[in-house]
């Protein structure tokens, strides 16, 4: 729990910090499966029951042909997930700073753009941004499109950086709260920073799930189409809701 006046993780800092997440999950990987068992042991379990439950959460928003995302979708849960678990360490999380979170956002921004290219194809990509076709009315979609595909990274990297530097920004005030009048706060503050890490990564990887099964869904069909972009465009408004500490 930081003691010292509060800033912003160094941009170095984060990036040492976050390599050694990496490795970490690496790590943990690797011991999980390098000899996986058909009776699977303790940590080899752990992983598979994690793994199974998110993948079938994620499933519902990524649809029909999800499977060849939920690497993505994992990697970016877990990597997000111990990152911010790094604040209730001596260490900072690398996704107090901003940056970080920019790179994680611009990954899923042109990781959605490159499958709703290939799924639509390069010219339904673009008819995309042109809305129903009635020309008048073209400048004003293409204008409102453009904004809502770049306001996407900048929503999902902003929210995960003002919800964990918030909560660094609370435990420095505890912590001098605490050295002021000896009153033992800190169990209290380290089960908010838990419960917010877990919280943001999974608030990220819900949206980023969504945002990539709005930009893959099959639109072959009119009928479909309205349907489906409802359905997903109603799941990605739920996850916004979804209450942030």
């Amino acid at each position: 729990m930081p003691t010292e006046p509060l800033e912003k993780p160094e941009l170095w800092t984060c990036v040492i910090y976050g390599v050694m997440v990496a490795a970490i999950l690496i790590g943990l990987g690797v011991a999980a499966f390098k000899n996986p068992q058909r009776v699977p042991g303790r940590l080899q379990n752990i992983w598979e029951v994690a793994v199974d439950g998110l993948r079938n959460l994620f499933m519902g928003l990524l649809g029909p042909g999800g499977e060849r995302h939920v690497p993505l979708v994992m990697t970016l849960f877990m990597y997000i997930l111990f990152c911010n678990l790094l604040s209730v360490t001596p260490l900072r999380a690398p996704t107090a700073n901003l940056s970080t979170n920019l790179g994680l956002a611009v990954i899923v921004f042109f990781y959605v753009q490159y499958w709703s290219i290939r799924t639509k194809g390069f010219g339904g990509y673009l008819k995309h941004f042109l809305g129903p076709g009635i020309i008048p009315l073209i400048p004003l979609f293409l204008l409102t499109e453009i904004v809502g595909a770049l306001a996407q990274p900048l929503s999902l990297a902003m929210r995960l950086y003002g919800n964990i530097y918030g909560e660094d920004y609370i435990a420095y005030v505890v912590a001098s709260v605490v050295n002021a009048t000896h009153i033992p706060a800190q169990f209290f503050v380290y089960l908010l920073m838990l419960f917010t890490g877990v919280l943001q990564a999974f608030i990220f990887t819900l949206l980023s799930s969504a945002y990539i099964g709005i930009a893959t869904a099959d639109h072959s069909h009119d009928d479909d189409h309205g349907h489906g972009h409802e359905s997903l465009e109603n799941r990605v408004q739920d996850a916004a809701y979804v209450p942030s500490a």
